[in-house]
């Protein structure tokens, strides 16, 4: 009963049934909705945490100014750590990939140097 919690979700179902003015003449349908309501918050739940299992992190580069950092596996996804890390990369790669199709070439064009030695070191994984 403990790990359900099943006495405090009775108890808050009852007292939400009987917090009005008025009783109602049939307390069944507010307290099963409360029920699944519970139910389905938990399953919600586990299903969640079931699947969290099979999702990797991806390990970050140091944080620069801002908050932004890049994965290292692929410098070139940039953003704030607490997302990056949950990202799937395959799938951002292939749509980057897709996007590059579309826009222009624009590195022969840069003038600052680091910017040039960033993009000519990355090569590979553009």
């Amino acid at each position: 009963m403990e790990t359900t919690k099943f006495e405090s979700i009775m108890t808050s179902a009852f007292r939400e049934v009987f917090e009005g003015d008025l009783i109602p003449k049939n307390p069944y349908p507010k307290l099963i909705r409360a029920l699944n309501t519970a139910n389905t918050q938990k399953q919600v739940l586990r299903n969640f945490n079931e699947r969290l299992k099979y999702v990797t992190r991806n390990i970050t580069a140091e944080e620069g100014p801002f908050g932004i950092t890049s994965i290292k596996s692929r410098p070139i996804f940039f953003g704030l750590k607490h997302i990056l890390e949950w990202l799937d990369v395959d799938r951002l790669a292939a749509l980057r990939k897709g996007l590059l199709e579309f826009l222009p070439d624009y590195r022969d064009e840069v003038k600052d140097t680091r910017v040039r030695r960033f993009l000519r070191e990355n090569e590979k994984f553009t």
